[in-house]
């Protein structure tokens, strides 16, 4: 889906996007997202290949030979960072405790100058609670959410369990956007301009429960790579957000839909599914 290598318009709508290329005879973009890439090398290249290996030939996927380093060499660009620490911390479904959700869970409660998390689902209760005590406790800690806007997410009872915990946000001090014309997908996050996560997972019930998903992210200590994504994600992307107020969460008939749950949303979230 991400052949099309045309830039997208953050300041058009999507759905007018992609009829304007139908029109025109063009191949549709996968026009409705906004997504990102993180390119790691180096060591951290080998685990990542070992946990694709072992989930793809877990998934039926003929077997095939490890990357060797002279693979690697042969791909390296030598730009970027030299990265201080990274890891892979990766999860999947067991009778043991999520390492994703303990890691998002560790750096939210040590936090102490800021805190920028862009993710499409963001809604599991333990992250709400950690990210609302942390601001409690610490009024000073700047924490900025980047969230998909309803009409662009491709889950209506995601958006809703999302929506749902504004009014908790804003009273506490949290600022929350909501991106606008295309479907926010990125999963990243910034602690403290030090520590950053990159990679798959969700804040969802689905990716951060114990036994419901094969998730693995990248968490990488180091301040210019954290630095470098808050510039180049989160000062770019709150350009094209809409910053939610607490007016428009008791205001009208949009307020009422925040404030109170589809109870379609309320089944599925007690079987932590979404």
């Amino acid at each position: 889906q991400y052949m099309f290598h045309v830039p997208f318009d953050p300041d058009k709508n999507a759905k007018i996007e992609g009829d304007d290329r139908k029109q025109a005879g063009l191949n549709e973009p996968w026009w409705k997202w906004h997504d990102s890439l993180t390119r790691f090398e180096g060591p951290i290249a080998h685990a990542l290949d070992h946990h694709f290996h072992d989930r793809f030939v877990l998934d039926g996927g003929d077997d095939y030979e490890h990357l060797s380093d002279e693979m690697l060499d042969e791909t390296s660009t030598g730009a970027g960072f030299e990265l201080q620490h990274a890891e892979c911390i990766s999860n999947e479904p067991d009778d043991k405790p999520n390492p994703v959700r303990a890691l998002y869970l560790r750096l939210i409660g040590e936090a102490t100058r800021s805190i920028f998390i862009e993710n499409p689902y963001l809604y599991h209760p333990r992250l709400v609670d950690a990210l609302c005590e942390a601001k409690k406790m610490r009024p000073e800690l700047d924490v900025v959410l980047m969230l998909p806007s309803p009409e662009m997410n491709d889950n209506d009872f995601g958006a809703d369990a999302q929506q749902y915990e504004y009014a908790r946000y804003l009273e506490c001090g949290i600022v929350v956007y909501e991106y606008q014309n295309h479907f926010n997908h990125l999963k990243m996050a910034v602690f403290d301009e030090r520590h950053s996560i990159h990679g798959s997972t969700n804040g969802n019930c689905r990716s951060l429960e114990d036994d419901k998903d094969f998730e693995l992210v990248v968490y990488v200590d180091d301040g210019p790579l954290a630095k470098d994504v808050l510039a180049r994600v989160r000062d770019v992307d709150v350009t094209h957000a809409k910053r939610i107020t607490m007016e428009q969460v008791h205001d009208g008939i949009g307020g009422f839909r925040i404030r109170h749950r589809d109870p379609r949303t309320l089944l599925l979230l007690s079987r932590c599914e979404l």
